[in-house]
């Protein structure tokens, strides 16, 4: 099975938004524009105000404003998967906020907030040994600077078991989602915390086949994310495709299917085009196809996937998978010829990866 990225819902900079667009041409409301268009999950729309809102900034506003538009662009990378530039973003952010907190000897929440969301990047591409340091470095601060803040703790919280659950660690990750819960709502912890906490509880429980609880938090999670969000927001997708491979554990392969086309329907209106989530999306739906015996829907979907990635993720380790097992479904269906090339093109991707990793560790 396929990594899977576990939703963070759009909470980073929710607490911006105001109703309306306002003018662009000025850069406080051409930042505003593109929060709504990042809420409202017009992503292309959002990084064009988004950017012009950070150049308006550096003209006319301070390092701190700076450093917050620059960290509101880095969260529109994380929604997109775009986690390089998220961490190169995020740690021009911090950049600024540090030369800003020197001058005035004070220190900035958005500084904390932008730490944190550093160490969610790190903890969604997997790295946990990078994440976890972080992320409690953030929590440290938090409470150090704004410990009243209950709302800022719970965010940290949030990725703080997120990075436990991608080290493994799901003692320690569960309670910090349960804390999360715990806070009133309203009061200390929005809907969108309360969702994405839900969310992350669904899928450590899923892994630790406790199907029904699991099953219970995705389906409220999706119940607030679409009275907030709507039911065609890109970060539903994600939710979608994890229920998705619940029911494909638990044998309920046509809610399973439902799911898993929801949220390829999602993904596939979602600009710009995520080539990674919709290769994911195919794949969980291959394999339900598959659990029903369906083997051409099966064999269908994994070769669209393949043929994406491909096309857009090269060198990418998902592309090595989704190869795999393209290669097996073609094996069994007796086209051993085809089977066989494209499990050596598996194997060259695999070894361009190992060759690419090597070279960057010698710089």
């Amino acid at each position: 099975m396929l990594r899977r990225r576990w939703v963070l819902l759009l909470i980073g900079f929710l607490s911006g938004l105001n109703s309306g667009f306002g003018n662009p041409a000025d850069w406080k409301d051409s930042l505003q524009s593109g929060l709504n268009e990042h809420y409202l999950g017009h992503f292309a729309e959002a990084e064009m105000f988004l950017r012009a809102g950070i150049e308006g900034a550096r003209l006319h506003g301070n390092e701190s404003e700076a450093a917050g538009a620059l960290s509101r662009l880095g969260d529109l990378y994380l929604s997109e998967d775009r986690f390089e530039d998220a961490e190169n973003i995020y740690g021009e952010a911090l950049s600024l906020y540090r030369k800003s907190e020197k001058k005035t000897g004070t220190a900035d929440i958005g500084a904390v907030i932008t730490l944190r969301s550093l160490g969610t990047t790190y903890a969604l591409e997997g790295e946990a040994k990078k994440a976890l340091p972080v992320l409690n470095d953030a929590l440290l601060q938090g409470k150090k600077h704004f410990n009243s803040d209950a709302h800022l703790q719970a965010i940290i919280l949030n990725s703080l078991g997120l990075a436990y659950i991608q080290a493994g660690d799901l003692k320690k990750a569960e309670p910090l989602f349960l804390q999360v819960l715990q806070l009133q709502p309203g009061e200390s912890v929005s809907d969108f915390l309360r969702a994405n906490a839900l969310n992350n509880l669904a899928q450590l429980h899923r892994e630790q086949r406790k199907y029904e609880p699991a099953e219970k938090e995705y389906l409220n999670c999706l119940e607030i994310s679409e009275h907030l969000l709507g039911p065609s927001h890109p970060e539903l997708a994600i939710t979608r495709g994890s229920l998705a491979v619940l029911y494909l554990r638990m044998g309920r392969f046509p809610e399973a299917e439902d799911q898993a086309l929801a949220s390829l329907r999602i993904m596939e209106a979602t600009k710009p085009f995520m080539p990674g989530r919709i290769v994911r999306a195919l794949h969980i739906l291959s394999e339900i196809y598959d659990g029903q015996g369906k083997r051409t829907e099966a064999e269908d979907a994994l070769a669209r996937a393949a043929d994406i990635a491909r096309k857009n993720l090269e060198r990418d380790a998902e592309t090595a998978v989704i190869l795999d097992a393209y290669s097996a479904i073609l094996k069994r269906a007796g086209k051993t010829d085809l089977a066989r090339t494209t499990h050596l093109e598996a194997d060259r991707v695999r070894a361009s990866m190992a060759l690419t990793t090597t070279l960057h560790g010698l710089r």
